[in-house]
């Protein structure tokens, strides 16, 4: 009994890269014949879950992205009052806060 565990064991990981293997391949088919982007493809096979972030402070810069913004003076303020603060960081998106001692 213990060497048919044993040898279920040694399979299943093959067997799981396999599918795994399988799965990415069809994927990647699926995504090259889509007329979607690869983020927009992606984002249709995780149910619409992705989302694009965008940096606490972009409202106080004029080129976000690659691209020319224009700078929101007064969000801008609001950012740099509530910087450090993670009270104001907390419900935002990727705004979180790494302290060093």
């Amino acid at each position: 009994m213990a060497s048919l565990f044993l040898v279920a064991l040694m399979i299943s990981p093959a067997y799981a890269s396999t599918i795994v293997s399988e799965a990415a391949w069809q994927y990647k088919a699926a995504a090259a014949n889509s007329h979607l982007s690869k983020w927009d493809f992606l984002n249709l096979t995780l149910g619409g879950w992705l989302q694009k972030g965008m940096p606490v402070s972009a409202p106080c810069f004029p080129v976000i992205g690659g691209k020319d913004v224009t700078v929101n003076s007064s969000a801008c303020a609001a950012v740099q009052i509530g910087y450090t603060n993670p009270l104001f960081r907390a419900p935002m998106f990727g705004a979180y806060m790494l302290v060093s001692a």
